[in-house]
């Protein structure tokens, strides 16, 4: 989750992104589509420590007012 805070950070994303019961991470991303391709293929890639098994994508509706990426609990 950190990981996907500090590239959001980086490429100026907002939303969020939590752990889900069943250990997985799940989350949502605002930005322009271009920069969010190359998020997404940051994200995909994760960390050194870490095995991305599979990233799922699905367009959502914008969420106004949303300023920053947040880990939430």
């Amino acid at each position: 989750r950190y990981f996907t805070r500090k590239k959001a950070q980086e490429y100026e994303i907002t939303g969020w992104c939590r752990n889900t019961s069943d250990q997985k991470v799940e989350g949502e991303a605002q930005g322009t589509e271009d920069i969010l391709t190359k998020f997404l293929k940051d994200v995909d890639h994760g960390p050194r420590h870490a095995r991305v098994v599979q990233l799922d994508t699905e367009d959502r509706e914008v969420v106004e007012g949303e300023e920053h990426f947040e880990v939430r609990r």
